[in-house]
This record gives C-alpha cells, sequence and structure tokens, in this order.
C-alpha cells in the first residue's frame, strides 16, 4: 500500500523542469503528500513522505508500482515500477505527468494524469485515469503535498 502512494508522490512531485525548461530546485527536498480518493475509487496509501533530487537540472526518481480501482473492482489496473519521470508542464510551479498501465480484467491500456501546482512550500492537483483511445477519463484522487 505505501508503494502505490509514494509512486503517485514522486509522480507528482518528480519530473519538475528540464535543461532547457523551468528550474527544478523548488521542487527539491521532502515532502508530505495526502491523497484524498475521489468518489467511487481507491488509491492507495493515502499519505507518505518523499525526498526529492536533483540530477543534470532534472528531478530523477524511481518510481513504485501503483494500483487505482473503483469502488466495484470492476478493472483494477497496475502501473507497472519505472525510473525517470518527465515533467511537461512550462512553468516551475507546475507539474503535467502521465505514466500507462493494462487493466487487469479487460487488457485495455490506461494512462494515470497526475496534475498540480506549487505555491512556496505548498503544492496540490489531481490524479485522472484516462482510457486510451477517447475512452473517457475519471478524477480518482485529488492530492496536497507540503514541503518539510
Amino acid at each position: 500500500m505505501r508503494r502505490v502512494f509514494t509512486m503517485i508522490a514522486v509522480i507528482v512531485l518528480a519530473g519538475c523542469g528540464s535543461s532547457s525548461g523551468p528550474d527544478p530546485s523548488t521542487w527539491v527536498g521532502t515532502w508530505s503528500v495526502q491523497v484524498t480518493n475521489g468518489s467511487g475509487w481507491h488509491v492507495n496509501p493515502l499519505q507518505s513522505h518523499i525526498t526529492l533530487l536533483d540530477s543534470a537540472n532534472y528531478i530523477w526518481a524511481t518510481v513504485p508500482a501503483v494500483s487505482v480501482t473503483d469502488d466495484n473492482n470492476t478493472d483494477p489496473v497496475n502501473f507497472s515500477q519505472f525510473t525517470g519521470v518527465r515533467n511537461y508542464a512550462v512553468t516551475a510551479d507546475s507539474v503535467w505527468l502521465g505514466v500507462s498501465g493494462q487493466g487487469t480484467n479487460s487488457g485495455l491500456t490506461y494512462y494515470l494524469l497526475i496534475k498540480g501546482t506549487r505555491a512556496g512550500t505548498s503544492a496540490a492537483g489531481s490524479l485522472t485515469l484516462d482510457l486510451q483511445g477517447g475512452g473517457g477519463s475519471s478524477v480518482v484522487a485529488t492530492w496536497t503535498a507540503a514541503k518539510q
């Protein structure tokens, strides 16, 4: 369970900036992250502490596996462990990341999209589960974080 939240938190706070884009240093450090499940959805665990480091003006992290499911456990989605997260946001205070995974029952491909913004030592945003190929999307959780 802790690995699930750790993955989300690292994704949310991780790939902020690039050598030609925003400076990631505002995201470097330890963050206390809290996830709130959306109606009918389950992302666990709901809290953790995450430490992020800067390497060559990128934030890099190994992200553990995560799973997201609905109240009926219709098609649990597993996002495998991966290393290296890239931020597609255009400012140092925002984050927009995505990872892909497959539904356990259907085999369909889903994306977990992590979007949010940072204001000083606080950050907040949403987690959206998106079915590849235009099959719809749902906000599965929101998140908040405080830099320690």
